[in-house]
């Protein structure tokens, strides 16, 4: 269930990446035009939110039985005031 031996983060450049705790390697996930200002996981550990200083959210889904590809999707952009 989920990803134990791994720890998702995102950059200042707007890239969110993947963190293999085993082997201490980065992999990217995907990338964005917008620095990465909060993420949160999903209840079982396949998907992810991303939330970025232009108002962007964004879900990234990893690979499971029920969905054999990982997916990125743009959910919304919400009015910001920086």
């Amino acid at each position: 269930n989920g990803h134990p031996n791994e720890i998702v983060f995102g950059l200042a450049e707007g890239k969110v990446k993947v963190g293999q705790l085993k082997s201490n390697k980065a992999a990217t996930l995907y990338s964005t035009d917008s620095f990465v200002v909060s993420m949160c996981a999903g209840p079982d550990g396949n998907a992810i939110l991303s939330g970025h200083l232009d108002g962007s959210i964004y879900r990234f889904c990893f690979e499971t039985e029920q969905s054999p590809r990982p997916s990125t999707t743009k959910l919304a952009v919400t009015p910001t005031s920086v």
